[in-house]
């Protein structure tokens, strides 16, 4: 609202303006009791309770936004207005207003208050106000709405201008940039974005343009694939839109938030211990209001809850000039309140006891401590600070700041490693706030820090030059000469005999030349018993390369018979059951996108299969041998036949992803828009080596996909329900099925939440499975809910297993997470997730190596290999580690395949170091591994055949070079696996 008045007679009034510090809004609101004749104005909105709209003043409307807002204002103020002028409000970065005025001189009234959530802290919103009417201009710099009143609370300014001339009144509200606290400068970054778009030739399509903007706005804030905007506090919904080659575009939404340094409460620092002194915390909390009534409200940490030492810092807020009084109530300690220094009360008492003191403040913020120190062995600990005669501590009267918080470790994991640099270690804690932070070990800084929110630190560990326990420290970028913003030490122990840290150098097959081997649009990969490497494309072919293990330079090349035109292959895997060394290679091969991109009907949903492929010595060095399984289901966009895996009993397991984005084909269309099958949404078993096996999937119809019946193919069965998208499985050698699982995406479609309703879709990141025969894992089928009720309803990644629901084993917290393999190498594991005993359990998340491809698979040299179909490569990730010394002999690191049948008579290749100049001998299980062959000349690897074994076993590599000597034993459980036939 705005008054303006002449010679004390109000001629303008009840102007209510919104603007906004980088976009956001900010009320500015005069409430005021009309004068006799006066011209009253409701900005933003129509003519009500004797208010005019204020159009005919403002100079710069098209900049500006109306916004209408039914939350309640507290009009106390003895000059609000009535309520109903709150309920419109204009806003823009800069509000201009013109009012056509004689000379004279002017008293503008400026009432406001605060109604946007996003803008209720302080620093959330900060805006100048100009006046000016041709002789000297007013301006009132820095004005917080929610600093001087709190949240939709009428509060005012008043100016006083001379206007000049015949120009009139100009008045101008513009939002300012206040360094550090104002605005921040955020990298939004496309990295992570792809084209689903192939070419003729299979190979992938490029992103040709990306472009951001405000959602709220429509402003572009840049171009490119990554692009640095500076927000405003707040958040602001940002949209970016890709186009590819092919002229296709889409749309992600996301929001961008950024906090001001000042938070609602107090921070509480907690002691071991009650003793005074300069030593460091050991926890930290927020709270909201200084009250805690029991024990139990205590934040439970390392500190416990008796006989321990809580310092709680805060800023505190005197809204005007004058005394301030407090009452502390407290047991069994000493408590203590100081402000700006001084102390305002103290006492000590066995039981419990009170206090009470007085400061006299200026209007402003204040620092302010609170310590309590509780006597272990005495009553309860009970603490609460108040407003002497009011209550609890008034909202908004407190407030800490980020960029004084001094941090705090609590954890560190793994607390030992080897001497070497690297080790990856997680930091966990709280106060982490600013993005200056930095740990070390013993005083020597760690590299590649990465911060995960407030809480959680990665870091590479530098290396030492003795074994030894140090101290891992956090340092923030805070500051504080009081604090220091250094935290207190953990032990961190380098341990001389410990393994040296696994790390991966990154670099790709390669060309003769020097280049990347080209491969159009790879999109599956496999090992096969020959020991060459298998790349399906996503049209229609299988490429066998010959790769040199040392240099990953392709030396020899062939590619498969067509699969089917127009198919990709999207998994690959060698029945480990064929006889002998027999080459049989299973693909799964989907037409993807078949009714946009092939111009099939909607109904062709059922046009999945699994192909076996043999050795030919013909043009192609692969041929079709049969189609083994079929009628499986395609979604109409790429969720499709993928992720083949064999259990230990010889049965093909496979997913058939989702047709749906979360179980509803409601608003669907991005995903496809058909609705789940009968074996869609689920992992798959079929045992094909079974007798009279039959594959052959047939349905009543498939015009209705939600009522079609399985009629046929019964050797295909669903295993496991739920699976939304699941790309990749493996078979731990633990016995225990694991997979990961795309999550949805907000905007492709709607989430089912019962078997006849749905909702508005969201995003879920992507979360690693357990995958157990007869369970259901959050994605609803409405096709087989007919049958089992547990389909008809999603689950978020965080539910807890319930009512027949199984949750996942952990959210992986990012989007396209596709391969998962079982670490096998022995020289260091390249398992991103480790498993608690028994494997049903998360013990750990680790990032090993920050590049990665669609899916992955492990050389018997830890070598992984992931296919990259947006660069038409595949990416080699090999460990970077010191060879052991020639004078331990020879070290086994891995073999491939590790799992074979019972019977044996399979190659194995068997690789390491130091396997000698001659021809080395090798057991597995204790029973020879005959006809040894294929000995590399730098004594690094070998073939050999499998002898039988106990079924179910996992056994032992053991090498012995023609020297005589022999290989230690090796680290895990075991190096290769018999099958249960």
């Amino acid at each position: 609202m705005l008054d303006v008045a002449v010679g004390g007679v109000t001629v303008e009034t009840g102007l209510d303006i919104f603007v906004a510090s980088g976009g956001a809004r900010t009320a500015l609101k005069e409430p005021t009791a009309p004068a006799p004749a006066t011209l009253r104005l409701n900005v933003g909105g129509p003519a009500v309770a004797g208010y005019t709209p204020d159009t005919p003043y403002v100079t710069n409307g098209p900049a500006t936004k109306v916004w209408t807002s039914a939350k309640e204002v507290s009009t106390a103020a003895p000059d609000a207005a009535p309520a109903a002028i709150y309920a419109t409000q204009r806003w823009g970065k800069e509000l201009a207003y013109t009012f056509p005025l004689p000379a004279g001189t002017y008293t503008l009234r400026l009432h406001f208050a605060e109604l946007y959530s996003g803008a209720a802290f302080i620093g959330g919103r900060v805006f100048s106000i100009t006046a000016t009417g041709g002789g000297a201009t007013v301006t009132l710099d820095k004005v917080d709405v929610f600093e001087s009143a709190y949240w939709a609370t009428a509060s005012s300014r008043t100016l006083s201008v001379a206007v000049v001339g015949s120009g009139g009144l100009h008045l101008m509200l513009k939002s300012m940039d206040i360094d550090g606290n104002g605005r921040q400068s955020v990298t939004l970054s496309a990295y992570d974005s792809h084209t689903h778009r192939f070419h003729d030739d299979g190979s992938s399509g490029e992103l040709l343009s990306f472009i951001w903007t405000a959602m709220a706005t429509g402003e572009e804030l840049g171009s490119g694939i990554s692009v640095v905007v500076e927000f405003p506090l707040g958040t602001t919904a940002v949209k970016l839109t890709v186009v590819d080659d092919g002229g296709n575009a889409s749309d992600a939404e996301s929001v961008v938030t950024v906090v001001g340094s000042l938070a609602p409460g107090a921070y509480c620092y907690y002691y071991a211990g009650n003793a005074g002194g300069e030593e460091k915390p050991i926890f930290a909390a927020v709270s909201e209001d200084l009250n805690f009534p029991t024990a139990a409200s205590f934040p439970e940490g390392p500190q416990g809850r008796s006989g321990f030492k809580q310092r709680c810092l805060f800023l505190y807020k005197a809204p005007v000039d004058g005394a301030y009084a407090f009452d502390a109530a407290f047991a069994s300690g000493e408590m203590e309140l100081t402000v700006d220094g001084a102390s305002v009360l103290a006492a000590s008492a066995g039981g419990s006891s009170t206090a009470s003191g007085q400061v006299w403040l200026a209007a402003g913020m204040h620092e302010a401590v609170t310590t309590y120190r509780h006597n272990s062995g005495g009553a309860a600990a009970t603490v609460s600070v108040t407003a002497a005669g009011s209550g609890p501590m008034p909202k908004g009267s407190m407030e800490w700041d980020r960029a004084t918080v001094v941090p705090v470790v609590t954890g560190i994991e793994p607390a030992s490693g080897g001497l070497s640099q690297g080790t990856r270690v997680t930091v966990t804690g709280v106060g982490f706030y600013t993005a200056d932070t930095q740990v070390t070990f013993g005083g020597v800084s760690a590299t590649a820090v990465v911060r995960d929110g407030s809480t959680r630190l990665t870091v590479e560990a530098p290396a030492a030059a003795a074994a030894g326990d140090v101290d891992v420290v956090v340092t923030t970028g805070g500051g504080v000469a009081g604090e220091g913003g250094v935290s207190g030490g953990l032990t961190y122990t380098y341990e001389a005999a410990a393994a040296d840290p696994i790390k991966f150098t990154e670099t790709s097959l390669k060309s003769a030349n020097g280049g990347d081997y080209y491969i159009a649009g790879p999109t599956s990969i496999a090992l096969g018993p020959d020991g060459r490497v298998y790349v399906g494309q996503y049209k229609e072919y299988i490429q066998a390369l010959t790769v040199d293990p040392t240099t990953h330079v392709v030396t020899d090349s062939c590619v498969s018979e067509s699969v089917g035109e127009k198919r990709s292959v999207l998994s690959l895997a060698f029945d480990p059951m064929a006889d002998g060394d027999g080459l049989s290679l299973l693909a799964a091969t989907s037409l993807l996108y078949y009714t946009q991109n092939h111009g099939r009907p909607l109904s062709e949903w059922d046009n999945g299969e699994v192909v076996v492929l043999r050795p030919s010595t013909g043009d192609n060095c692969l041929v079709v041998d049969q189609v083994l399984l079929s009628g499986l289901p395609v979604s109409n966009h790429d969720h499709a036949v993928q992720a083949l895996e064999w259990d230990q009993e010889g049965r093909l397991l496979l997913v058939a992803g989702g047709q749906t984005n979360m179980g509803a084909n409601v608003r669907g269309i991005r995903l496809g828009g058909v609705d789940e099958t009968p074996l869609s949404a689920a992992v798959l078993r079929a045992a094909v080596h079974a007798p009279n096996f039959d594959g052959h999937v047939t349905y009543d119809q498939t015009a209705d996909a939600r009522m079609s019946r399985q009629t046929g193919g019964w050797g295909v069965a669903v295993h496991a329900s739920g699976i939304r998208n699941s790309y990749a499985m493996v078979l731990h050698t633990n016995g225990e099925l694991y997979g990961t699982d795309n999550g949805p995406n907000g905007g492709f479609g709607d989430v089912a939440i019962g078997c006849d309703a749905s909702a508005a879709g969201f995003t879920q990141k992507d979360k690693l499975l357990r995958l157990s025969r007869g369970g259901y894992y959050g994605h609803p089928n409405r096709n087989r809910a007919r049958d089992d009720g547990r389909q008809c309803t999603y689950h978020r990644n965080a539910e807890a297993s319930r009512g027949g629901y199984t949750g996942p084993l952990a959210d992986l917290g990012r989007s396209s997470i596709n391969g998962v393999t079982d670490g096998r190498s022995s020289s260091g594991s390249t398992q991103r997730v480790q498993l608690a005993a028994g494997g049903a359990r998360v013990a750990s998340i680790t990032d090993l190596f920050g590049f990665s491809g669609l899916l992955m698979a492990q050389t018997p040299a830890g070598v992984v290999l992931a296919p990259q179909p947006q660069k038409n490569r595949v990416l080699v990730a090999a460990p970077d580690y010191p060879t052991p010394p020639a004078a331990a002999g020879p070290v086994v690191v891995g073999v491939g395949p590790h799992r074979g049948r019972a019977a044996g008579g399979n190659t194995v290749t068997i690789a390491g170091h130091h396997f000698g100049e001659g021809i080395p001998a090798a057991t597995i299980g204790g029973a020879p591994c005959t006809d040894v062959r294929a000995v590399a000349v730098d004594g690094r690897s070998f073939q050999c055949t499998a002898p039988r074994g106990t079924p179910g076993s996992l056994v032992r590599v053991v090498v012995t070079t023609s020297e005589g000597r022999v290989s230690a034993m090796t680290a895990g459980r075991g190096d290769y696996w018999y099958m249960d036939k």
